[in-house]
């Protein structure tokens, strides 16, 4: 899901390019205002009370689409998935600001892939990036999550190119070293584990193997030390690593799919 923290800093860009009363009466304008305020603040509930009294009077206004953003931002948080899609539909499709269609975007990429749509997630981190500047956050966050939403329906090299444009924009940033660690990948294993020692992660391996289970131990040195990872088989589809977990997770139940080289 996009971070709050990032959509808090949306609305406050948004309010900045549209102005606090754009073509509207005082009262719509406090209804507007107070509903990204509860927004801003964590309170979906209120913000959507706030945004629907604003649309059942402005719904025709110079101001809906950013009330229907808001109000698919506050329906997304509260896992309102079909709602919140067709309200950010509805800001993306009907807004003026290149910001707003690239911040309507972004959050449809994040709902598909939070909701396992992939095509829909790449079509929407793609339009993202037509509206972003590639330089700038959040598109390092477009770039990044296409690349994973490329790698889920295995389009590897494209997934590939994302994550270098990560790296080149984003340099030395969380998502630049997630990035790194992608950009390789061309398959999927179930991680069982990740330890300090050799000696922890050979005993936890021959637990693995003891049930039949295909491990190998895997030296990362990314982060300047070794860590050792167990990996459990490797698969050529994200669904065929997500059909071998629940055999993992009966012996470590901590274990994830995830990309391999």
């Amino acid at each position: 899901m996009v971070r709050r923290f990032s959509l808090v800093c949306t609305v406050v860009v948004l309010c900045g390019l549209w102005g606090c009363d754009r073509q509207l009466s005082p009262q719509a304008t406090e209804q507007l205002q107070s509903g990204k305020a509860a927004y801003a603040a964590g309170n979906n509930e209120e913000a959507i009370v706030r945004m629907d009294a604003f649309l059942q009077q402005n719904a025709k206004s110079s101001r809906a689409d950013e009330a229907f953003y808001i109000r698919g931002l506050a329906k997304y948080g509260l896992k309102q998935y079909p709602s919140a899609k067709s309200d950010l539909q509805t800001a993306l499709d009907s807004a003026d600001s290149r910001e707003l269609r690239a911040k309507a975007a972004l959050a449809l990429g994040d709902l598909g892939y939070d909701t396992n749509d992939m095509p829909s997630a790449e079509a929407m981190y793609t339009s993202a990036l037509n509206n972003l500047d590639r330089g700038i956050p959040p598109a390092d966050h477009a770039c990044y999550r296409l690349g994973q939403s490329l790698q889920r329906q295995g389009k590897w090299e494209q997934a590939g190119l994302q994550f270098s444009r990560v790296l080149h924009f984003a340099p030395g940033s969380e998502l630049a070293k997630r990035a790194a660690k992608l950009i390789h990948c061309r398959a999927w294993t179930v991680r069982a584990g990740s330890f300090a020692g050799r000696g922890n992660a050979e005993s936890s391996a021959a637990e693995l193997r003891k049930e039949k289970l295909p491990v190998e131990i895997k030296v990362d040195m990314s982060n300047g030390a070794a860590q050792y990872l167990l990996n459990v088989g490797r698969y050529s589809s994200c669904e065929q690593a997500l059909a071998a977990l629940a055999g993992v997770k009966r012996i470590q139940s901590d274990a994830y799919v995830t990309a391999t080289e």
